[in-house]
């Protein structure tokens, strides 16, 4: 959605968990993108975490400083990494428009919806319509939500994704 020359990119980040070459597909996708110059070109394989991953290792290169990132190795944690990025956001979870998950299973984001006492009505899902599309899960739906109007410039959204190896990550957006 964004209008913006191939030739004006800095940095191309990969994110995927179905790699057509063992050693990565990122300088085939900078290729075939039609880039003149020479950028960065990394590739992350963290399956169902892989956006969010690639989305905290982006903004750090642009921003040069720590993102809101936190990673545990045991599931039942999750809940844990999204409190954990609301707090060095200086948020609580009344003050997140969205919640945004990985959509690996209902139960999963039920349970961590309940937990963290946030309203059905507030949570991005796709599930019923995709299944489990492991690191494309989050920009699907946040493509999605912005896409029908439900998320807006100046929400804020609380996004955690799971996956390989039981990696996670959460972190908090606010559309500008």
């Amino acid at each position: 959605m964004v209008d913006v020359d191939v030739d004006d990119l800095d940095l191309i980040f990969m994110c995927t968990s179905t790699p057509d070459n063992l050693f990565g597909d990122a300088p085939q996708v900078q290729r075939d993108l039609g880039y003149t110059k020479t950028p960065i070109t990394c590739e992350i394989r963290a399956a169902c975490s892989g956006f969010m991953l690639g989305l905290f290792s982006v903004a750090c290169y642009v921003r040069g400083d720590e993102l809101f990132l936190h990673c545990k190795v045991y599931l039942y944690k999750l809940q844990e990494s999204i409190e954990t990025a609301l707090k060095k956001a200086s948020l609580t979870a009344s003050g997140i428009d969205w919640l945004l998950l990985h959509q690996a299973n209902q139960r999963i984001i039920d349970v961590v919806a309940t937990r963290l006492e946030f309203p059905p009505k507030k949570v991005i899902s796709n599930l019923e319509n995709y299944g489990n599309t492991s690191a494309a899960s989050i920009p699907l739906e946040l493509d999605e939500a912005v896409r029908s109007g439900k998320v807006k410039q100046g929400h804020t959204i609380a996004a955690a994704g799971f996956g390989a190896g039981l990696t996670w990550t959460s972190t908090v957006i606010r559309l500008g």
